[in-house]
């Protein structure tokens, strides 16, 4: 589909938010009669909505879509968050001109449930759908990457009855036959707090661990985004972190399975004599299983 550049931002900050006609008007820098008119030659994806107060998609997941909105989400996959910011500005530079839609029909399964959740996210859309079994009402609030895997945080709706209020981590490829329910006006249901696979940091608990040789290096150079952790120190040998990991543990014992024997648990011998005794009962059980 065929647009220029103002269309281009036009469906960009629609994307963003619901978005009245003197705010695109201002962004813009165009007359409000601009704007209904680039509407209307766009109405195959657009229209505006009395009672919400602004312009919003035709369709949960829009017929077409621009390039900017696409590779934004391609860009969280870089595990390096310095290649990430280099890539986006790489894109703002030499691609986000290109002036043509992307035909959503013609992305992955992924990449439109991808698109379809931001949307809902930055909308306030109420959404329904099939989740291991079960259909679930839930309010979308945040899409995050850990270990090239994708998921979503949530909160379920009161309409969902069970747990009402509560929030929870949705694997993506888990999620499907994702519906659209209704716009919730002054909804609030985007957020940035920090997490990853096993949820919110801010319901974790904390250790501090003390990493050496290739695996400080490796945190040192690479600042993964996978694991919520903050450096504290170094010395010769190594460095200090402070690793936040959900109640159940299973997060950390995997973390520190994983570098064995270049961690260790600095500040909570208990914790590190339960962690330790469940690695080796691991092995224990996969050296009978051969």
């Amino acid at each position: 589909m065929k647009v220029d550049y103002k269309d281009l931002m036009l469906i960009d900050l629609i994307f963003e938010k619901i978005s009245s006609k003197d705010e695109l008007a201002k962004a813009l820098n165009v007359s409000t009669k601009t704007i209904e008119n680039r509407a209307k030659n766009l109405s195959l994806i657009l229209k505006y909505s009395k009672r919400l107060e602004g312009y919003i998609f035709t369709d949960l997941l829009p017929k077409y879509i621009s390039p900017k909105i696409v590779f934004k989400h391609i860009f969280c996959e870089l595990e390096n968050a310095k290649l990430e910011s280099e890539f986006k500005g790489l894109f703002d530079e030499y691609f986000c001109s290109q002036e043509k839609l992307i035909d959503t029909s013609k992305l992955s399964n992924l990449n439109q449930k991808i698109i379809m959740l931001n949307h809902a996210i930055n909308h306030n859309i109420l959404l329904s759908c099939e989740y291991k079994n079960e259909r679930k009402i839930i309010q979308a609030n945040q899409l995050k990457v850990s270990n090239s895997k994708r998921y979503l945080y949530i909160t379920y709706d009161k309409k969902n009855g069970e747990n009402a209020g509560e929030h929870r981590t949705f694997a993506l490829n888990s999620m499907k036959d994702i519906k659209a329910l209704e716009y919730v006006k002054n909804g609030n249901f985007k957020n940035t707090k920090v997490g990853n696979a096993f949820g919110y940091a801010e319901d974790k608990k904390s250790v501090i661990l003390y990493l050496k040789n290739e695996a400080a290096s490796f945190f040192k150079r690479e600042n993964p985004k996978s694991h919520n952790f903050s450096f504290l120190s170094e010395d010769d040998n190594g460095i200090e972190i402070e690793f936040f990991y959900s109640p159940s543990s299973v997060e950390l014992e995997s973390f520190i399975a994983s570098w064995l024997p270049l961690i260790s648990i600095k500040n909570d011998d208990e914790l590190a004599k339960k962690i330790y005794e469940n690695i080796q009962n691991n092995l224990n059980k996969l050296r009978n299983l051969k």
